[in-house]
């Protein structure tokens, strides 16, 4: 490093030397090993990487289940259409099954091979 250490302890002069001394790839635990305050996100990565696999993948799937989008919740939260079908409407379903029933379907990829 080249510098002498600074005499006084606590001082940031002193936390910067030590901070220096820590590999860059591990910013996060430098960081909290000299005190330095760290975000949230630093602190998680500081946890996580302390996790064995199978407690990783139960805090991934925790922390899935926990996230909702907007729309999700959004039409979780609809009411439920309680408006009578028309007779019309009702034909136009029974003609949708009855052609998946038949196999009268158009993929994914043919939807977009046509679209694109």
């Amino acid at each position: 490093m080249g510098a002498d250490p600074p005499d006084d302890i606590g001082t940031p002069e002193s936390i910067a030397y030590v901070a220096a001394l820590a590999p860059p790839a591990d910013e996060a635990k430098r960081r909290a090993t000299v005190g330095l305050v760290m975000t949230a996100k630093e602190k998680l990565r500081v946890v996580v990487e302390d996790l064995s696999e199978r407690e990783a993948e139960g805090a991934l799937e925790y922390i899935a289940s926990r996230r909702h989008d907007e729309l999700g919740a959004l039409l979780d939260g609809a009411p439920l259409d309680e408006e009578p079908s028309s007779a019309e409407e009702e034909a136009a379903v029974q003609v949708g099954r009855e052609e998946l029933a038949r196999g009268e379907t158009v993929s994914l990829d043919e939807i977009r091979a046509e679209l694109a």
